[in-house]
C-alpha cells in the first residue's frame, strides 16, 4: 500500500473549528522560582519570635525542627509592621500564579483539549504506520 503526499496531509490533523483552542503553551515561558512560594521558613520565623518570651509555648514537638537564636520576642503591638514582608512575599507568589499560562482555563476545558490531542496523537501514529508499511 502506498500513500500519496495528498493522501499523507489529508490524514494527518483535522482542520480546528472556530471552538477549538489547539495552541499549546508556549515552551518559552519561563515558571516561577520555587522559592517565590516558600513562605513557610519567613512565617515560621515570625510565629517562633511571638511565643519566644514564653519558655513553656512550643510551635512543634519535634526536636528536629528550625530553631530561631538570637531572636528578639515580638510583642502583639509590632506584628503589623513585621507581617509585611510576609505579605510581600505572598502577594508576589499570587502574581505569579495569576502569569501562569492557562491558568484561568477550567478543568474541563483542560481535559477537552487533552483528549483532542490524543486524538490527533492516534491519528498521526496511524499515519506514521502506514507510512512504515508502504516503506
Amino acid at each position: 500500500m502506498s500513500f500519496t503526499t495528498s493522501q499523507v496531509h489529508s490524514s494527518a490533523a483535522p482542520t480546528p473549528t472556530p471552538t477549538q483552542n489547539t495552541t499549546l503553551p508556549s515552551t518559552t515561558s519561563t515558571l516561577p522560582s520555587p522559592a517565590t512560594f516558600d513562605i513557610l521558613p519567613p512565617l515560621h520565623e515570625l510565629l517562633s519570635r511571638l511565643v519566644a518570651d514564653d519558655p513553656e509555648a512550643s510551635l512543634t514537638a519535634e526536636p528536629s525542627s528550625p530553631t530561631y537564636q538570637n531572636l528578639e520576642p515580638l510583642a502583639m503591638h509590632q506584628l503589623g509592621g513585621e507581617v509585611s514582608s510576609v505579605r510581600g512575599r505572598i502577594r508576589r507568589a499570587r502574581v505569579a500564579v495569576e502569569a501562569l499560562p492557562d491558568v484561568d482555563r477550567t478543568v474541563e476545558e483542560q481535559e477537552e483539549e487533552i483528549k483532542l490531542l490524543q486524538d490527533r496523537i492516534m491519528k498521526q501514529t496511524a499515519v506514521l504506520k502506514g507510512l512504515a508499511q508502504a516503506l
